[in-house]
């Protein structure tokens, strides 16, 4: 129970003062306060009065709480109003800390999201690109960063640059120790750098049709082509002349160094075949075992030649009217005959291999009713497998591959390749058509001899 001890001191007049709130009011007639001694008496020399118990008037005694008895008595640690810290601090670090966890954790799952969506921009991008044969790649090159099938150079395989000799009717590759390796060739034309704008045709990817260096050896790979003839331009390679860089996204043919007419090609030759340092390895000419036969052998969609046809009547501009188709014995025996006649019995004359330079032409697109110009392509395999050729390369990878005659009494202009015209879609019929060159004898990609370090030299 609280308790309030006022003083009440003595007043001029003998009336008792009254306090309100530890206050008093000084009566207008004192001249004198008083003092009162611990016995209750008065004093004079001070302003103020003290009350009973030696007790300034300003001063109050408050209770709140009887103590109980044997109790012991009261500390300052037993009152838990004072300021206590370390708990809220604990408690301060704990949100700090799970705030850090979550936006670590939040950041990391940002991350990892950004990762999965740019992946999933480069594997599009590369999708985008690449020729839809519906085959897949045994490996793809990922750049350091995160380019899919567009590096920025291409790996150095550690490869020699071997010895090629024609030989027996055969191309081997000899390596510098002596090893001698057979390889037939399953190869195409990939016509442009011949032309004034000094490029393969078809590297140009945009948002319609295109593709890149990359793309193209990866079709080439998957369907068993192991050699790629590039026409060129003597005059360019004099003048060095640069390539027409529009015709080349350069962002996505990352490798291709087309400052000059000669870095073009030893980019292109690096993307497609992975040589190392063939520039500065250069293979030394020898009279012996180099010379290769490379005849041509077109169908009727260049050339609407007699011996292919029954008969028929020749006008000005080189069609065939009133032509005469003949069946498949006799037109497989007038492409033999022919091609032997016209080269085919350099094969048995000499010791140098035959590979055909040109060949095919118009392929699916043929107008004749009984397909003249198709089968006469697939006569011309068949002799080259017969006879042993040591391979060819068709002619062409380009859809702008242009012929003249379609059917052969008809003259214009009729274009075809082995990718459509999108450069991302296969020409279904003639991918198909060139299979049978799976069978050229020794058909393997080029053999790689590592490179031989001598010992004690510094690596």
């Amino acid at each position: 129970m609280a308790e309030i001890s006022r003083p009440m001191p003595a007043s001029s007049s003998g009336a008792p003062a009254t306090y309100r709130n530890s206050e008093f009011s000084r009566p207008s007639n004192v001249e004198a306060s008083y003092r009162q001694t611990e016995s209750g008496g008065q004093r004079e020399g001070s302003m103020y009065g003290y009350g009973p118990g030696s007790q300034r008037q300003t001063e109050m005694k408050l209770l709140a709480v009887e103590p109980e008895l044997g109790l012991p008595p009261e500390r300052t640690q037993d009152y838990k109003g004072r300021i206590r810290t370390w708990p809220g601090l604990l408690f301060l670090l704990v949100i700090v800390a799970g705030a850090i966890a979550l936006i670590t954790i939040n950041a990391m799952g940002v991350s990892d999201q950004m990762n999965i969506n740019a992946e999933r921009y480069e594997n599009a991008s590369q999708t985008r690109r690449k020729i839809k044969d519906g085959l897949t790649d045994n490996q793809v090159i990922i750049s350091d960063d995160g380019q899919v099938g567009n590096p920025k150079k291409y790996p150095d395989m550690g490869c020699e640059l071997p010895d090629y000799q024609s030989k027996n009717g055969q191309i081997f590759a000899v390596a510098k120790n002596g090893t001698e390796v057979p390889v037939g060739i399953k190869g195409l034309n990939w016509f442009g750098m011949e032309t004034g704008l000094a490029i393969p045709f078809g590297l140009w990817e945009n948002m319609e049709n295109g593709t890149s260096v990359y793309e193209v050896a990866g079709f080439l790979s998957r369907n068993n082509f192991n050699s790629v003839r590039l026409p060129v331009c003597i005059k360019s390679i004099l003048k060095n002349t640069a390539p027409d860089k529009t015709l080349i996204n350069a962002n996505t043919n990352r490798a291709i160094n087309i400052t000059s007419y000669v870095t073009t090609i030893q980019t292109i030759v690096e993307a497609l075949g992975g040589l190392a340092d063939a520039g500065g390895d250069p293979i030394t000419f020898d009279v012996e075992n180099k010379l290769v036969w490379a005849p041509h052998y077109y169908n009727t969609g260049v050339n609407p030649a007699w011996y292919l046809y029954g008969g028929g009547t020749q006008n000005a501009e080189g069609a065939l009217e009133d032509y005469v188709e003949l069946d498949d014995e006799t037109l497989k025996n007038n492409v033999e005959k022919t091609m032997d006649k016209m080269f085919g019995y350099l094969l048995a004359d000499t010791p140098h291999a035959m590979v055909m330079g040109e060949f095919a032409g118009l392929y699916g697109k043929d107008k004749h009713p009984l397909l003249t110009t198709k089968r006469t392509t697939d006569f011309t395999i068949e002799v080259m497998l017969k006879a042993s050729y040591a391979g060819g390369y068709m002619w062409s990878l380009n859809p702008e591959s242009a012929y003249q005659f379609n059917p052969a009494d008809t003259y214009g202009t009729f274009t075809e390749g082995l990718l459509e015209d999108d450069w991302l879609t296969p020409n279904k019929a003639f991918v198909e058509g060139m299979a049978p060159l799976d069978k050229i004898k020794d058909l393997k990609m080029f053999p790689c001899f590592p490179v031989e370090v001598a010992s004690g030299a510094g690596s």
